[in-house]
């Protein structure tokens, strides 16, 4: 089997030669001391870099600087951090920005090889490229496209009978989001739709500690409309009930249920839902099991109002940003990934899928060439899973014929 090459950045030579003996017969290892050699890496190789380990000093503010930057120019790498430091807050931060894993120094040898290991059997190809639509979408478009855009989605909307909402609008011009509506007043007037303020987000609030949730509905609920339920059973029946919940913030320690297996459900009963779990943990590995469970959030008892108001705000971005891009995530993938780039990953998901003993679907080959669903061939349509390359080239090809002759 190919072995996974592994991009190590770190400017301690001691070190980087320390973990080149742990991870040199098991990997492929390349190394970079700086950030500016880093990125000339990464760029080079990074359809073939799977998984990025990126140490962080002191200097933690401009490491996670860094570390969302190599992020937006990711394909499918995986990155795992490392440091002298076993700080929750850092290690939150640094999942927040899209990392696998944080691992404290002290547990380096014990952990890194299992982290490695587990971030490459957890790789969910497809969600790491809508992902990279994602971040590429809202970076690349110039100003004139995203009026231009933001027309489109004007026209689709009257058609439906529907108004734009001013998370679109947000989304588009990846702003952060501004409760203050008027600051966007100026451009919904532009378009002729100055009343078209959007609907509260609603949030459910499941925490048995009643204080704390009224205290918390009266710091947010001006801005969102907010459902408290006081244990995990009351919970699930308002999810179930109710589709247009938004957020979810989850006490894990509820009387009635564990919040870190409620959270899996809840995910299920309604998978466009972000969650923001709220607890105290004495174990790093605790918040980043639950973040990597799908978890949008962490918030540490007992937090403050800005933290509150931020985390709510994001998860609200996140999910006007999901229900945006598919309007246009045909035209970026056909645009803005090259032919190369798109065979390189869909070789990688075929063996993914070999791996899950899984079938490839139509609408797999689809996600890397829309064009490809002009034959007709029905999206759940079962494809073999077992191409070599040059057979998946081959059979992309002859798709790519039938077009011509249609």
């Amino acid at each position: 089997m190919e072995q996974a090459i592994i991009l190590l950045i770190d400017s301690d030579n001691k070190r980087v030669k320390r973990m080149q003996g742990v991870l040199h017969s098991e990997f492929e290892v390349i190394t970079a001391n700086n950030q500016d050699m880093a990125l000339d890496l990464f760029k080079l190789m990074q359809s073939n870099i799977r998984v990025v380990l990126l140490h962080i000093n002191n200097e933690a503010s401009e490491a996670l600087d860094f570390l969302e930057k190599m992020k937006q120019n990711s394909l499918f790498a995986e990155f795992i951090v490392y440091s002298e430091k076993e700080d929750l807050d850092l290690a939150l931060e640094v999942m927040r920005k899209g990392a696998y894993d944080y691992i404290p120094e002290t547990l380096l040898t014990k952990k890194l090889i299992h982290s490695i290991e587990h971030s490459l059997e957890a790789s969910d190809i497809l969600k790491r490229i809508r992902d990279y639509v994602g971040i590429q979408f809202v970076n690349k478009i110039g100003g004139n496209k995203k009026l231009w855009y933001l027309q489109e989605i004007l026209a689709k909307r009257k058609k439906q009978g529907r108004i734009i909402s001013t998370e679109e609008i947000i989304a588009i011009f990846n702003s952060n989001i501004d409760n203050n509506l008027a600051a966007n007043k100026g451009l919904l007037n532009k378009f002729g739709f100055e009343k078209s303020v959007s609907d509260k987000g609603k949030i459910l609030l499941i925490e048995d500690d009643i204080k704390l949730a009224e205290s918390i509905k009266l710091v947010i609920g001006s801005e969102y409309d907010v459902i408290i339920a006081k244990d995990g059973k009351t919970g699930v029946r308002y999810i179930k009930k109710q589709a247009d919940i938004s957020v979810v913030m989850l006490d894990i320690n509820l009387p009635d249920a564990s919040g870190k297996a409620l959270l899996p459900k809840l995910k299920l009963l309604n998978q466009e839902v972000e969650i923001i779990v709220m607890s105290t943990f004495s174990s790093i590995d605790d918040a980043i099991k639950l973040l990597r469970a799908g978890a949008f959030d962490y918030l540490d008892k007992p937090f403050n109002k800005d933290h509150l108001k931020s985390s709510i705000a994001r998860a609200m971005q996140k999910i006007s940003l999901k229900h945006f891009l598919p309007e246009f995530y045909k035209r970026f993938v056909e645009n803005n990934i090259s032919y190369k780039c798109k065979m390189s990953m869909l070789r990688d998901l075929v063996r993914q899928r070999n791996a899950e003993e899984k079938y490839l679907l139509m609408e797999d080959i689809y996600l890397f060439f829309p064009d490809l669903a002009m034959i007709g061939i029905d999206c759940k349509e079962k494809v073999k899973s077992n191409f070599d390359d040059e057979g998946l080239t081959a059979f992309i090809e002859h798709l790519r014929s039938r077009i011509k002759t249609t």
